[in-house]
């Protein structure tokens, strides 16, 4: 059984697929079209995306697309952080996206189309994102609901609508899922617990099984615990390494992520997920790619990544807005996305009213919940 397509789904597919293929141009240009990236993946685990001529561009217009447009809480320098993330999720963030034979079309869709903000989502992807006065009680959640092979979810009075016949599938229990694939099983663990099964991080959500992620596909392993939180007992999972024990460093601010590098050894990069060690060889995340260190802007001390050079800190980076164009980090460049050239206003913030609100592209259609520079 896949994981199943949702909205809950895409904002880590997207960090997932972006962060062991983003390579761009030189220092400062603008995201060119057609620079072809490596087909290579992390050190142990294949790559689901090779062979289908996915382009640097594409990977990083799709991540601009989910962080800009109301899909992702999380900003778009989220999507360039580290090698090892999971390809599972980006496969499952869409059905267009998630089979091989319609894939490479709709990532050309999004380049050739994409002159037109959120707009092309629908396009090229089949997502439909509207505006309303209030969500209803059914739709009023990121699980959704099907209304005929279509999921429909609302959140903070904005309709999404995923058509899962674009990807050849059917909406059941408010997900796309193919057709020959049976229903899901019955479960009864709680809200919030996840386990593994089949070396898959598992949920249980509305009495189903939910299979989340296959940590088969970043050559890591599924590990459970059980932990407190506060006086209740819950088990979880998550997807972890193969090597020894290891302690993420941890940063006590909302404006940046935990650094996972740990150290380089040669042009590997050993990273922390999940509490044990995980190596990477940076030359099969991209071309020219090897371990890179560079300081912290916060902290001051080193970081380790993969990355061409170490222009920048993809780990401490903050996204910002020079004119229309977004600046962020991709592979330890700084690179400018031209905002206004992709049909969008220009850089701002969205729910601005969140002050930890990272810069991104912002769509008029949603501009009266934005703020522009």
């Amino acid at each position: 059984m896949k994981t199943r397509s949702t909205f809950a789904t895409w904002s880590a597919g997207i960090v997932a697929a972006v962060a062991l293929h983003a390579v761009g141009p030189g220092c400062g240009s603008s995201v060119e079209v057609g620079q072809q990236t490596g087909a290579g993946g992390a050190a142990v685990s294949p790559d689901p995306l090779a062979g289908v001529g996915t382009t640097t561009s594409q990977l990083v217009r799709l991540a601009v697309l989910f962080s800009s447009c109301p899909l992702a809480a999380e900003g778009v320098q989220e999507a360039f952080r580290s090698p090892s993330s999971s390809f599972s999720l980006f496969e499952n963030t869409s059905p267009v996206l998630s089979e091989p034979a319609s894939r490479a079309a709709a990532l050309a869709c999004l380049e050739e189309k994409g002159t037109t903000g959120c707009a092309v989502l629908n396009e090229c992807l089949g997502v439909s994102i509207q505006k309303i006065d209030q969500c209803s009680s059914k739709d009023n959640s990121f699980r959704g609901s099907c209304d005929g092979d279509v999921v429909v979810s609302c959140e903070a009075a904005i309709n999404y609508r995923l058509d899962c016949a674009r990807g050849g599938q059917v909406c059941r229990d408010g997900a796309c899922v193919n057709p020959t694939e049976p229903p899901a099983a019955s479960c009864s663990n709680a809200p919030g617990e996840s386990y593994c099964e089949q070396n898959r991080v598992t949920t249980c959500r509305d009495g189903k099984v939910d299979l989340q992620k296959d940590c088969t596909l970043e050559g890591l392993i599924c590990q459970s615990k059980t932990e407190m939180i506060g006086t209740v007992t819950r088990q979880t999972a998550s997807c972890v390494g193969t090597g020894p024990a290891c302690t993420v460093r941890v940063i006590s601010s909302p404006n940046f992520t935990s650094p996972r590098g740990l150290r380089c050894e040669d042009a590997s990069l050993v990273e922390c997920v999940g509490e044990k060690e995980f190596t990477t060889e940076c030359a099969q995340t991209a071309p020219g790619a090897t371990c890179q260190q560079a300081p912290n802007n916060l902290t001051g001390q080193p970081d380790y990544f993969c990355g061409v050079t170490a222009e920048c800190n993809p780990w401490s980076w903050q996204a910002s807005c020079d004119g229309d164009n977004l600046k962020v980090c991709v592979s330890g460049k700084i690179e400018a996305v031209p905002c206004t050239s992709w049909g969008f206003t220009g850089c701002g913030t969205r729910n601005s009213s969140r002050s930890f609100d990272s810069p991104r592209c912002i769509d008029q259609v949603f501009l009266d919940e934005s703020q522009m520079p």
